[in-house]
């Protein structure tokens, strides 16, 4: 924040046999959550791309590509973290767009009302093990994800930890439901970013297609911290 005191970090990652050192200037006084989730976005970044050189480096490259959505299909758990922004990034959009994207989130929660999902979508506490029983019933639905235009992501700079940790090795075709090869080769990462976030509060996780309402009646964000600690908690979580 400017004109806030601020400190400055080495921050150093190892990340499948590789490394990766920077410097990262945070606030000393204590700030919101929301505040550190750029940094926090970097860190996953971070493990990505060194996961990646290094499955390159092996002979099995990361296959996602810009254009292939099938994942944008997927059920996305996201933190009360980052449904709060998304909630903060929709209301900043201007008018006529606000209104569209809007509008395609709630005829996304008519389509899993009429299937039956929304109610259990929509607890409070949605653990991980919820998530991945409601996962196979919620891709039969092939529900775009609301922030989808045009097979790419309205706000793929800012878009969850979950999105940017979902890689495959296995040829993009096999992401779709109707191919005839639907083996899905996913990356286990070392590091995750989306379950240090989910970790920040008791909230559990908020399906990114239910970011908008749930933000609307999610509590309070927990207490502020310095951004020193923000980041250790980040850290020790993703582990």
């Amino acid at each position: 924040m400017a004109g806030s005191p601020a400190e400055t970090f080495t921050l150093s990652l190892e990340v499948a046999g590789r490394r990766t050192e920077g410097q990262v200037s945070l606030p000393s006084d204590p700030v919101p959550a929301t505040t550190m989730l750029p940094v926090a976005l970097a860190i996953a970044d971070a493990v990505v791309r060194l996961t990646g050189e290094s499955l390159a480096q092996a002979g099995t490259p990361i296959t996602c590509s810009p254009g292939c959505a099938a994942c944008c299909r997927k059920l996305v758990p996201i933190s009360a973290i980052e449904a709060r922004r998304l909630r903060a990034l929709v209301d900043a959009l201007p008018a006529p767009r606000r209104a569209a994207v809007e509008a395609r989130f709630v005829a996304a929660g008519e389509r899993l009302r009429s299937a039956g999902l929304l109610a259990r979508l929509d607890q409070d506490g949605l653990s991980g093990e919820e998530v991945v029983s409601l996962s196979g019933a919620y891709f039969d639905l092939w529900l775009d994800c609301p922030l989808l235009e045009e097979e790419r992501c309205a706000v793929y700079a800012e878009r969850p930890a979950a999105c940017r940790e979902y890689l495959v090795v296995s040829p993009p075709p096999s992401c779709f439901p109707d191919s005839p090869d639907a083996d899905v080769e996913r990356v286990r990462l070392p590091r995750s970013v989306a379950n240090a976030l989910a970790s920040l509060e008791p909230t559990g996780w908020v399906p990114l297609v239910r970011a908008l309402a749930r933000a609307d009646r999610l509590a309070a964000e927990p207490p502020p911290r310095s951004g020193g600690a923000w980041l250790q908690a980040v850290l020790d979580g993703s582990e």
